[in-house]
């Protein structure tokens, strides 16, 4: 589908084409920056920076900050849910490309998964829950994505992920044995109306006059009698009203099916205890999995004589559903169908080639499942797929999401044109299209846009953006179906990685409008943090959703990497609440953190606490006992950012926080001195450094001779090649801005104002030596009085404090700290009050008063 130019038009006026983020969006910006180097960590290279402030001050005048900095991703364990996941950084993306095919190594062998703000939609399944979502890098400089990367406990209900509808069952005749039988007895809950063979059309498959869904049965309860004959085989199978009842026919009659190449009876028992009979509770997976055994045995025999795609994917379909990847069973399926280069899914219909990926895809949820699926080609089956799917010209909105989502939870590479063909293909269909439907492809598109590094064809994104765009704009007595909280938080993320601002700021505003009910806490701390990453910057939309969070049940079950999400997204945008609650609401969960926050989670929230200016002991504590339990499994968990990171944090919470959590200081000392043995100049970058000298000076003044020790003693002069790394950095920012050449011009006027005796030095961009800083003017008055003098734009402001002088953030707090143990006196000159001043006379005047000297 190619949109005309008057379409092109029409979207253009409605700000549709907004899509591609403007270039001030993937450079550093003065909300994301900062003039200290040290001060934050190196920006995320690989991601789209925030937008400058929108508060209206930000002008050229004021020069751009170093970039606050993103702590990168800790890469959780592989198989994970959510992002970031996998053994090393970039496990998945580097790996024997000629093996791979268009598959990362995690996908095709391992299944490990990248973690970020999400765990990917379910795909348009019931089963077991996939992983996926944001990615992370895996460089020491990447930012952190939003992830799920914890697992639920068994037991809780509250899935972290979006809900979907199940996939349909391919009802049509087919030639093999298992096609038939699905046809008539295996429609799933989407077609089930349609009928099957020997009922009436509009009776649900599957149920007979006081037949429903039972759950294991009772005692007494027995199979029926199977009478000869195929259709009442399936009617014996359908009149089993429990999973008790269906194991038993199943152990009494499916070898004689099998024997007999009855296909058909065996695929109707997988649906039958698959999707119609039993409940979710442990006792039944466990019937289910026996039913499922026991056909297995009969079946697997029968798989390679399959002559159809049907034949193969339905049962299959069933196997996902159950979560059953045992008994050699989907094995026989996949290799049946990916047999002679997948030439039997020719013969398939894009809702089976659509079930099959699925199916896949739930695979990758379980080891057994990645077991399966490394006996495959991933690579050929997908080509065979494409080739089948770019000659379909009648393809559903539900098998376009489907596939492109399973492009995704593969992480496939080099699909453009598939994807292309399936996004015009659903933007074509979309008023038959489902919201989750819509959603789930604008996700895809996101991850396979980060995966590639290229952005869709920008036609068929404006028209899948345009969809998004109607769903949100039709009045709600119009809405068929709308967006779920989840779906909503799944297209932010997607927007965050396609920059288009326009759609994400109406997804801002539903979900405001929503006052984010029914958001879970994974999906609020995504949409949160997509929001920070793209530069949105309206500090009430923000105060809204504090203010939700807020309240008592919205983060209910939030897992570690939820909370440092949250708090990540804030500091990104400098909100800091204007109450207390939300930090308390935080350090509730102190229990959950000490247990399950991973290094990634631990430092990132450390890190933003601290800009934030934010402290709560117990929080604190409950973070870095964790941090010394990780160090003492395995120091290698913590990447030389997460050590500096965390150790900065502390030094900008100030000396007594350093003081009260002397335990966790000193084992990241040790650690930092270790790998600095060990490593040399490998060891750290140059903002870590920065950082680790930054933190020393706190130290030294905190007068903990123990402490303050552990650094020197490394070998090779760590210290003084941190101390090196701070004044080069600090030199590279020593240019000046407009505003403060201004400053200076007006401090030279106002010496020459003051009479011949007064003492009026005037140093400008003067590196503090020692100290690894630079101010922005130095200033020696008589009686050997010295001022650093330092002009501060927006950005070392609170975004959310307009007009508060005392409201700098903690990067600022820790420069005025370490500059006034050395001058005596700081004077901080906000931007608002220098723009103020009208001419040159009041400048003077207002410098004269901060200054406190008089003009004779």
């Amino acid at each position: 589908m190619r949109l005309s130019p008057a379409w092109l038009r029409v979207a253009r006026a409605a700000g549709l084409t907004r899509v591609l983020a403007p270039p001030h969006l993937r450079r550093h910006s003065p909300r994301a920056t900062h003039d200290d180097a040290g001060d934050r960590a190196p920006a995320r290279e690989d991601a789209p920076t925030p937008d400058p402030s929108g508060s209206g001050a930000q002008d050229s005048k004021w020069k751009p900050r170093r970039a606050r900095g993103e702590p990168p991703l800790a890469h959780e364990g592989a198989g994970k849910r959510g992002e970031p996941s996998g053994t090393s950084s970039g496990a998945g993306r580097h790996s024997d490309r000629r093996r791979q095919g268009r598959f990362t190594a995690a996908a095709q062998s391992t299944g490990s998964r990248r973690n970020t703000p999400s765990r990917p939609p379910n795909f348009n399944g019931a089963g077991a829950s996939s992983a996926g979502g944001p990615s992370g890098g895996g460089s020491r400089c990447a930012g952190p994505e939003p992830s799920t990367s914890s697992r639920r406990h068994p037991n809780d209900s509250n899935t972290r992920g979006p809900h979907s509808v199940p996939p349909k069952q391919h009802t049509e005749k087919s030639g093999g044995h298992a096609g038939r039988a699905a046809g008539s007895a295996s429609s799933s809950p989407a077609t089930s109306g349609q009928g099957s063979r020997g009922q009436p059309r509009g009776q649900p498959a599957g149920r007979g006059r006081g037949n429903g869904r039972g759950g294991s049965g009772g005692r007494g309860s027995s199979a029926p009698a199977t009478p000869r004959g195929g259709t009442h085989v399936l009617s014996a199978i359908r009149a089993c009203t429990d999973l008790s009842q269906l194991l038993q026919l199943v152990e009494r009659d499916a070898a004689a099916w099998g024997r007999s190449g009855n296909a058909y009876a065996l695929v109707s028992a997988l649906n039958q205890a698959a999707a119609k009979l039993g409940t979710t509770s442990p006792a039944d997976a466990a019937l289910r999995h026996r039913i499922f055994d026991g056909v297995a045995t009969a079946l697997v025999p029968l798989a390679p004589s399959l002559t159809d795609a049907a034949g193969c994917t339905i049962p299959l379909h069933a196997c996902a559903k159950a979560g059953y990847w045992g008994g050699g069973l989907a094995a026989a399926l996949l290799q049946r169908l990916a047999r002679d280069g997948g030439a039997v899914l020719a013969t398939g219909s894009g809702q089976n080639l659509s079930n099959m990926w699925w199916a896949m895809s739930e695979a990758l949820g379980s080891p057994e499942g990645r077991a399966v699926l490394a006996q495959l080609d991933l690579d050929q089956l997908l080509r065979a797929t494409e080739a089948s799917l770019l000659g379909m010209k009648d393809l559903g909105s539900q098998v376009c999401a489907n596939m492109l989502l399973a492009c995704a939870r593969f992480k496939a590479r080099d699909v453009d044109r598939l994807a292309q063909h399936l996004t015009a293909r659903l933007v074509e269909v979309e008023a038959e299209a489902k919201c989750q439907e819509v959603a789930n492809a604008l996700y895809a598109l996101g991850e396979l846009a980060e995966l590639s590094g290229r952005q869709p064809d920008l036609e068929e994104l404006l028209g899948i953006l345009g969809v998004v765009g109607s769903r949100l704009w039709e009045p709600e007595e119009a809405r068929r179906d709308g967006f779920t909280a989840q779906a909503l938080s799944n297209m932010l993320l997607a927007c965050s990685k396609l920059g288009c601002v326009g759609t994400a700021q109406d997804l801002a505003a539903e979900c405001a409008r929503r006052r984010f009910a029914r958001f879970s806490p994974q999906a609020f701390a995504n949409s949160v943090w997509a929001l920070a990453k793209m530069g949105f910057d309206d500090q009430a939309w923000y105060g809204e959703a504090v203010a939700a969070a807020e309240q008592p049940g919205t983060l209910r079950g939030a897992v570690p990497q939820d909370w440092s999400n949250l708090w990540y997204a804030l500091a990104v945008v400098a909100h800091s609440p204007t109450s207390s609650r939300l930090l308390e609401r935080t350090a509730e969960a102190a229990g959950v953190l000490r247990k399950g926050a991973t290094p990634q989670a631990c430092a990132n929230l450390l890190w933003a606490l601290a800009n934030l200016r934010q402290y709560d002991e117990r929080l604190v504590d409950a973070l870095a006992g964790r941090l010394r339990e990780l160090l003492g499994q395995d120091p290698k968990q913590l990447s030389g950012q997460h050590l500096c990171n965390s150790l900065w944090a502390l030094a900008v919470m100030g000396t007594g926080a350093l003081s009260r959590h002397s335990d966790m200081a000193e084992g990241l000392l040790h650690e930092a001195a270790r790998r600095w043995n060990t490593h040399g100049l490998d060891a750290f970058n140059q903002g870590e450094l920065t950082q680790l000298w930054q933190a020393q000076l706190e130290l030294a003044h905190l007068g903990d001779g123990e402490l303050e020790g552990i650094l020197e003693a490394a070998g090779d002069g760590l210290l003084p090649t941190a101390l090196a790394a701070a004044e080069e950095q600090a030199a590279e920012w020593a240019s000046q801005s407009e505003t403060e050449q201004q400053v200076i011009a007006a401090l030279k006027q106002l010496s020459r104002r003051l009479g011949p005796d007064t003492t009026f030095r005037l140093y400008g961009g003067y590196v503090v030596p020692g100290l690894g800083r630079v101010t922005d003017a130095a200033v020696e008055l008589a009686g050997g009085r010295c001022v650093a003098v330092e002009v501060d734009g927006p950005s070392h402001f609170f975004a959310n404090c307009a007009g508060d002088a005392t409201a700098v953030d903690g990067p600022t707090a820790l420069r005025n700290r370490q500059l006034g143990r050395v001058f005596g006196e700081v004077l901080s000159m906000p931007w608002w009050q220098w723009a103020a001043m009208r001419d040159a006379s009041a400048q003077q005047e207002l410098l004269r008063r901060r200054l406190r000297v008089e003009v004779y």
